[in-house]
């Protein structure tokens, strides 16, 4: 990873994204680079008085304090005014050439599980780098290695892009990879009970086959095993055990952009560890 951007407000989930950032940064030699928004007005409009200069210059110079505080490192801090933070995080992202975008989830969330709030969900609808999203409370959490990384995958052209970014960190990381597989139930009664039951069968030897086929393919040592239920319940399931989970953006949308489908979406809702959505596009970094 060449650097981080990583997006801080007053909220308390601002610390799990710092928290999680920290920790990026010191396993891959990251660079960090901590942005703060203050909404409102025109971008680079004057102040119209000077109260609201200064109250403006206390507003970042407390939040880069915190910063400063939790990360203990260096950093470079960017002072945004006038716009959304959704678009002041995607700016900055490409002024900066970052590797990705890492966020604190929506603080009506449970502790200990990601929600997406609404900046999470419009940021990850247009961002062309990665986006990471940090459980709730998971600045409290002891600041230990990311050594397991899950990816969900099915064969898909978007599962093989998790997969090949997943690669890339877990070699820098060190850490293992586990493919995640689900097969979902088909409840089907009366006449059509044994056709139900055909293609769940018929579906489970779909995904069996390309976990098989994306293990032998890869140069890493991959583990994969195959869950039976709701795609996102069995990566949520999945997540209590890992340190991060990949996910592969939906399959239409423009290339190069974060798109949530149903399935990460809700994997995101409910997840114990930090998601990571990988855009859609023909070379991810």
């Amino acid at each position: 990873m060449k650097s981080l951007v990583i997006g801080i407000d007053e909220s308390e989930e601002a610390l799990d994204a710092l928290r999680l950032g920290r920790l990026l940064a010191a396993e891959t030699g990251a660079g960090l680079d901590v942005v703060a928004v203050l909404p409102g007005g025109l971008p680079g409009a004057a102040f119209e008085s000077r109260d609201e200069e200064r109250e403006a210059a206390e507003y970042f110079e407390h939040l880069f304090e915190v910063a400063a505080d939790e990360l203990d490192c260096e950093f470079t801090p960017h002072r945004l005014i006038g716009l959304s933070p959704p678009a002041g995080l995607t700016r900055s992202a490409l002024e900066t050439d970052a590797s990705a975008i890492v966020i604190g989830s929506s603080c009506h969330g449970p502790i200990g599980r990601v929600l997406m709030g609404d900046v999470g969900a419009r940021l990850a609808s247009g961002s062309q780098c990665p986006v990471v999203v940090a459980p709730r409370g998971y600045s409290r959490e002891p600041l230990e290695g990311l050594r397991s990384i899950g990816v969900g995958y099915n064969g898909s052209p978007e599962s093989a892009i998790a997969l090949s970014y997943s690669e890339g960190l877990a070699t820098m990381l060190g850490a293992s990879i586990m493919l995640i597989g689900a097969v979902p139930v088909i409840h089907a009664g009366g006449r059509i009970g044994h056709t139900g039951r055909g293609y769940q069968r018929l579906i489970t030897e779909q995904i069996e086959a390309s976990l098989v086929d994306a293990v032998e393919r890869s140069s890493l040592d991959l583990a994969s095993e195959v869950r039976s239920g709701d795609a996102a319940d069995c990566l949520a399931e999945a997540s209590q055990e890992l340190a991060l989970l990949v996910l592969g953006s939906r399959g239409y949308g423009p290339l190069l952009r974060v798109m949530l489908g149903g399935v990460s979406l809700k994997a995101m809702r409910s997840s114990a560890c930090p998601v990571i959505v990988v855009p859609r596009g023909p070379d991810p970094d």
